[in-house]
């Protein structure tokens, strides 16, 4: 399987060149997360801190508008335990 990470770029505040995941896969993240947090398989503390630190860089390079839903549907399908494909189209963004 031949696929990246993230992507890079430069973070809003320093210089430092920094990694981020695309909304689609903030969103599958936080679902993700969100399930291994009501197993008890994750801290409630580490739960946050990735939940942010994944938020912020799309936040500032994607928007707010992209951020929020994948964090919202993230949430919203985890709690739901509702796994399963979704198309990245949805977030308009390629699925490479």
């Amino acid at each position: 399987m031949k696929h990246r990470l993230g992507k890079t770029y430069r973070g809003p505040f320093s210089e430092l060149v920094k990694t981020y995941e695309n909304s689609f896969r903030y969103y599958l993240m936080v679902r993700n997360q969100t399930i291994l947090l009501l197993e008890r398989a994750i801290p409630f503390i580490s739960y946050i801190v990735r939940l942010i630190y994944y938020f912020i860089p799309v936040f500032f390079i994607e928007g707010p508008k992209k951020a929020l839903n994948s964090l919202i549907m993230g949430l919203t399908h985890g709690l739901f335990k509702k796994e399963g494909y979704l198309d990245p189209t949805f977030f308009k963004i390629s699925p490479r």
